[in-house]
């Protein structure tokens, strides 16, 4: 049976939306399972609806937010450029509250030993820098290891990222994954395997 369990597809694909549903059913068809970890939230521009950074959320309290990041902008206050911010490293494109990620790994080490349900949506390029949340997640999966717990993973990611995530982090080797868009009766399948996992 698998451990590990993973959202893929692009951006605005529906990942995240699917992440709350799945919290949500938890809380009705498991309510004894204890959830860690994060999910973020786009940041839109109220002006134009352009996305202009993103906010993370805590697990398993969806109410709080704190800042993760906000597009870099030029002297003159405008944001950047589209081919600009078209680079390689997030930390080019996007001021990042560092304080907030070290205050939410913070949390999550904490709770380590106390979770059946680790979340982490979504993993991407900072991680594969081994930067963001990549410090973090070794170190709950490593010590999780260590204990022998009968922890579960979802993590959600691009489908771009996935193999470079699964070679740099120490998640195990069996996995079951969903590509966004996919049909009800998938969404249906991969629920039902995971809650029968908890």
């Amino acid at each position: 049976m698998s451990n590990l369990f993973i959202l893929t597809g692009s951006l605005n694909s529906g990942k995240t939306s699917y992440v709350q549903s799945l919290f949500q059913n938890l809380k009705i068809h498991k309510p004894h399972i204890r959830i860690s970890g994060f999910t973020q939230k786009g940041v839109l521009d109220p002006n134009d609806e352009m996305k202009i950074g993103y906010d993370l959320i805590l697990l398993p309290n969806f109410q709080k937010q704190y800042k993760l990041a906000r597009l870099r902008v030029n002297e003159s206050h405008q944001v950047l450029s589209k081919e600009k911010r078209l680079v390689r490293n997030p930390r080019h494109r996007f001021n990042f509250d560092d304080a907030n990620l070290k205050m939410v790994k913070d949390y999550m080490l904490q709770r380590i030993g106390k979770t059946d349900l680790w979340v982490f949506d979504e993993l991407g390029k900072l991680e594969i820098l081994k930067d963001g949340h990549y410090q973090a997640v070794r170190q709950i999966l490593e010590q999780e290891k260590k204990m022998n717990s009968n922890c579960s993973f979802l993590f959600a990611s691009r489908e771009e990222f996935i193999q470079k995530i699964l070679g740099s982090l120490p998640f195990p080797n069996n996995f079951q994954k969903l590509q966004f868009p996919c049909l009800g009766s998938d969404y249906a399948k991969f629920q039902s395997s995971l809650f029968s996992n908890l």
